[in-house]
């Protein structure tokens, strides 16, 4: 009997020897494996270090205020010094960002082969985990909408001139709400790629303001015009050298001041400019005739899209003589001279 008994000894003194030599075999699978939740054929094994002598599952719990709307898991091999070491339930809480959702991290610790596997229990929490995916993905398409076209009042100078939407920049309209009979930016719009502002809306049409503001100035003559898009503007196309073509430089008014079509200067001020017109009126479709300029009929434009930008844009010209433009006939101001356009061509 006693000779039985040692035996026995001695063989599960072997089994012991040959788990120390081997390690502890244990699961094996991170939380993003959606088989780490449920008892599985599938689930992998591993052979844990010698060092490594407890099997461990660490439970991650999605929190909303105070109910647990999902679980994730981790299985793996655990030492001695592993986080959560002796405490078998304690908690590591994160704050889980500006989502509103807060992870709990738990621990479990055992010391038998594959002792860490799945129970029946922890298969619930794929339901939850599912409904924690859903909410997250959810919360994040509504979050990155309302971010990218409705951006809160920070704080900037209040620019309201009136209720309603008013563009403070080419792709921003402000929201401006009266309160307590204060005019009060509350919020801005941001315009998709493709669009600008005009009168607080974002649009494709042509928005002078913001289409033209950085193309070059295709002169096709001599004169002072108008810049198409800024009444605080104007351009000089001079001559260059051999006289074959012309060269367009740019005049800033003086502060206060715009753009007079009539003495061709800035001879205007500003308050007497409506800021919901253009210099020229906005191009919404090619020219089939060329059209004079209505305060100075001198000048006559032309519809037409501007190189690559594929944006219709205004190409003016003078009658030469200072004479005016009328259906198609630029009539001098000195008697006995006329001078047909249709033959001109545009210089793009």
């Amino acid at each position: 009997m006693i000779l039985e008994y040692n035996m026995v000894a001695v063989f599960v003194g072997l089994i012991s020897l040959i788990n120390s030599a081997y390690g502890l075999k244990c699961y094996k699978c991170h939380q993003e494996d959606a088989n780490c939740a449920k008892m599985s054929s599938s689930l992998p094994t591993v052979e844990c270090e010698p060092s490594e002598n407890r099997c461990a599952v660490f439970t991650y719990e999605f929190v909303v205020g105070s109910k647990v709307v999902g679980n994730k898991y981790d299985r793996d091999c655990a030492g001695p010094n592993e986080y959560c070491d002796e405490k078998p339930k304690d908690s590591d809480s994160k704050a889980g960002n500006d989502t509103g959702v807060r992870i709990e991290r738990y621990c479990d610790f055992c010391e038998k082969d594959l002792c860490n596997a799945p129970s029946k229990g922890t298969e619930n929490g794929i339901k939850g985990f599912l409904f924690l995916f859903v909410f997250l993905i959810l919360f994040c398409l509504i979050r990155a909408t309302f971010t990218y076209n409705l951006k809160l009042h920070d704080g900037d100078e209040n620019n309201c001139a009136k209720p309603g939407l008013m563009c403070e920049e080419c792709r921003t309209a402000a929201v401006c709400i009266e309160i307590d009979g204060v005019l009060t930016r509350t919020g801005r719009l941001n315009c998709p790629h493709g669009y600008s502002c005009y009168n607080g809306v974002c649009t494709k049409d042509v928005n002078p303001l913001c289409d033209y503001k950085d193309l070059n100035f295709p002169c096709q003559y001599k004169g002072n015009y108008p810049h198409p898009g800024d009444w605080t503007k104007y351009v000089v196309c001079v001559p260059t050298y051999g006289g074959t073509s012309y060269r367009a430089d740019t005049v800033d008014c003086e502060s206060g001041t715009g753009y007079n079509a009539l003495t061709t200067y800035c001879s205007e001020n500003l308050t007497n400019i409506d800021p919901a017109t253009f210099p020229i009126d906005r191009c919404m479709e090619p020219s089939q005739n060329p059209v004079a300029l209505k305060q100075n009929p001198s000048i006559y434009y032309v519809c037409a899209p501007y190189g690559s930008e594929n944006k219709l844009y205004p190409y003016q010209f003078t009658c030469p003589y200072g004479g005016t433009y009328d259906s198609g006939v630029c009539t001098p101001h000195l008697t006995g001279i006329g001078t047909s356009i249709e033959e001109k061509e545009i210089d793009a």
